[in-house]
């Protein structure tokens, strides 16, 4: 019932991270147990119906089979994740997914990821996708009112349509 003057956006904040480590990387790696040279394709936030995880799945099924030593690494927990497993195996890239829990700092695993993904159907301002974007990682994320305040195609990210699978792919 307020006009538009009236309302101000605050977007949440993050820390800015020190700059990526190259050291910090291959331990992540190493505790993900990813062989050398892996590029990783990452996912961090709870494991909800709503962040549409098994869209991403789908999607990195179809993406490895152009990228090779590519791996999914999905950060977090909640009522999804055997689901997710059970698609993994489904889709035949189980040996490329790598389901790595909770994890304390989320902006912390920036280190050890070259793509950001994040496939919500509604969000607020997601912090994982900030973490990301300070970390300099690139984010590939759905078309959604809260990421279209934060992503800017081929400047900041990419956004893809909500329901097109392999727009996440390409």
């Amino acid at each position: 019932g307020y006009p538009n003057q009236m309302i101000s956006i605050i977007p949440n904040g993050v820390e800015k991270p020190p700059p990526r480590n190259l050291e910090h990387r291959q331990q992540l790696h190493t505790k993900w147990k990813l062989p050398e040279g892996a590029r990783v394709v990452a996912h961090v936030g709870r494991l909800a119906r709503q962040k549409r995880i098994d869209h991403l799945m789908w999607s990195f099924q179809q993406f490895q089979q152009l990228s090779e030593n590519t791996y999914f690494v999905i950060a977090g927990e909640g009522p999804e994740r055997t689901h997710l497993e059970d698609l993994a195996i489904r889709y035949t890239c189980d040996h490329l997914v790598r389901f790595v829990g909770r994890q304390p700092n989320g902006a912390a695993l920036m280190d050890g990821v070259d793509l950001f993904w994040l496939g919500s159907n509604f969000e607020g301002m997601s912090n994982s996708l900030m973490e990301a974007m300070a970390a300099g990682v690139p984010a590939v994320v759905s078309d959604i009112p809260a990421n279209r305040e934060l992503v800017i195609p081929e400047i900041t990210g990419e956004l893809f349509p909500l329901d097109n699978r392999t727009a996440v792919a390409q």
